[in-house]
């Protein structure tokens, strides 16, 4: 039997899709990413903050939305969208979806990578280095991140 995802004996491919679904705090990956780990250098000192890239839009996630309009808050995310000039303005007119305007100083509270960089962890060129030279599962490994489940389980199992 073919397994999702592989091919079948003539070749043609299987339509059966999966979604996968995995919680950020299970993943590796995005453990590490959230604690800006693994984030490109120029990420520490971006220099297209504050509205310094000449782009016309930027897009990013609305973090905290919860807190200034819980009524549209579905727990899917939502998108923030800065209009940087009047381009930018005349093309968020004519795209047709549900908008809402805020205060940029509201947005801001939540959103601080919109004007600041990110601070590089001390460890990021411990890790990067790790993963280079053994891989991102070995890295992980040499270096003891894991996840909050893993390490209070095996505090408990000390205890006990």
């Amino acid at each position: 039997g073919n397994k999702a995802g592989q091919n079948s004996v003539s070749g043609s491919p299987i339509s059966k899709q999966e979604e996968l679904f995995q919680y950020h705090w299970d993943n590796e990956f995005m453990r590490v990413f959230l604690r800006n780990e693994c984030l490109r250098p120029s990420c520490y000192d971006c220099p297209a903050k504050s509205g310094k890239s000449q782009s016309d839009i930027t897009l990013g996630d609305f973090w905290g939305i919860q807190e200034i309009h819980p009524e549209i808050d579905d727990d899917k995310g939502l998108s923030l969208v800065l209009e940087n000039s009047e381009k930018g303005a005349n093309l968020m007119n004519k795209i047709d979806c549900e908008k809402w305007t805020e205060d940029y100083a509201k947005a801001l509270k939540s959103n601080s990578a919109i004007e600041h960089s990110v601070k590089m962890p001390s460890d990021r060129s411990l890790f990067m280095n790790a993963c280079a030279k053994f891989g991102f599962k070995n890295a992980l490994r040499i270096l003891g991140i894991r996840n909050l489940a893993t390490r209070v389980s095996r505090k408990i199992k000390r205890i006990f």
